[in-house]
């Protein structure tokens, strides 16, 4: 297992950094080619102190004085919500310990060549937000100063990319399973009545709407350039909508010989995206509820278990803006979905119709 790098204490002088500023300056090329590109780019001294920013860098976060920066170190730039855990701020906490922005530049100061990583990082400016950059770490010798070009790459668009898309298969997985579960009852029960097999069909054909409307989500979801996802706001009725649901897990092929029914429903219309509410609803199965006690459970691993949960809140929260939370009582696991209330009114005469 590789050490956990522990950054030295100690700092340049403004004297020093001064000096190495003039070099880098004085090297007219050096400004120039990390203004040429698209990624956020530092220069750092032996200290990781920063001695340059170009120009992406000093855009993204909004500081249009470079001479700021001059002296602090990455994570004290972008308000990582750590920089002043340490004896000597960024890359001297512990929490610095897991993160790969000190190792990167330390192994690369050592070992005198480039290296490559990815980190995450939680910045506090004005309110709490996360990082994800693809980071790269290369010597630059200047004159008698060993510098690092310190290069960041956010790499969030991406990440939420993958985790979207991933959410679209395991909800339209979920969906199939109700199809699924209702061809073989058609196919295969025959004691069914010509009443209840004409249901079942009708739900097949509801279901089988349904799975179109997903897919015509997702595209949307694809195609923003953004990476945000405008929901479509329509008036719908929640009791009818939570009924599809219902009968979507009612025949379930995961959910063999279970009932699912509908309580205490009042008759409310909702303004609200209707295939994003189901979406988040069906997330609520048992299957679902045991994950999220499980020490195992992790959005990270997108691919495996805690999917459901993770679709729940960034769907409920995010795309409809309400809060997504559960209550364990009695060995019952019972999740809410909040959506504002300013969004819904008492179904009325006038819209029964």
């Amino acid at each position: 297992m590789k050490p956990i790098f522990s950054a030295p204490t100690g700092r340049s002088k403004l004297a020093e950094l001064s000096s190495q500023l003039k070099s880098v300056e004085n090297a007219e090329f050096i400004r120039a080619i990390i203004n040429s590109v698209t990624d956020m780019v530092l220069i750092l001294n032996e200290n990781r102190q920063i001695v340059i920013a170009n120009n992406r860098f000093l855009s993204t976060f909004g500081d249009d004085d470079p001479l700021r920066l001059l002296g602090l170190r990455p994570g004290e730039a972008v308000g990582c919500i750590n920089r002043g855990k340490g004896p000597d701020g960024c890359g001297t906490s512990e929490n610095c310990s897991v993160c790969e922005v000190a190792g990167l530049i330390g192994d690369s100061q050592e070992a005198e060549h480039q290296t490559a990583g990815a980190c995450r990082i939680v910045i506090s400016k004005g309110h709490l937000s996360a990082l994800d950059l693809a980071v790269t770490a290369t010597p630059l010798k200047v004159l008698d100063d060993n510098l690092t070009v310190f290069a960041l790459k956010d790499i969030g668009h991406e990440k939420r990319r993958r985790v979207l898309e991933h959410v679209f298969f395991h909800d339209v997985l979920n969906t199939l399973g109700g199809v699924a579960g209702l061809s073989d009852l058609l196919l295969y029960d025959n004691s069914l009545t010509s009443e209840e097999e004409y249901g079942y069909k009708l739900q097949l054909v509801g279901i089988s709407e349904c799975l179109a409307e997903e897919i015509k989500r997702q595209r949307l979801l694809l195609v923003a350039e953004s990476g945000e996802y405008i929901p479509e706001v329509k008036e719908i009725d929640l009791r009818e909508a939570m009924l599809e649901v219902c009968k979507l897990y009612s025949n379930h092929v995961r959910t063999p010989n279970r009932k699912v029914h509908l309580e205490n429903s009042p008759e409310y219309l909702l303004k609200t995206d209707r295939p994003l509410l189901r979406r988040v609803v069906g997330n609520m199965p048992r299957n679902i509820q045991l994950q999220v006690f499980q020490r195992s459970f992790s959005t990270k691993n997108v691919s495996g278990r805690g999917l459901g949960t993770y679709s729940m809140k960034l769907l409920g929260e995010r795309y409809l803006g309400g809060i997504v939370d559960f209550r364990c009582d009695n060995g019952e696991t019972t999740f809410h979905l909040k959506l504002p209330l300013k969004e819904m009114a008492r179904k009325t005469d006038n819209h029964s119709g």
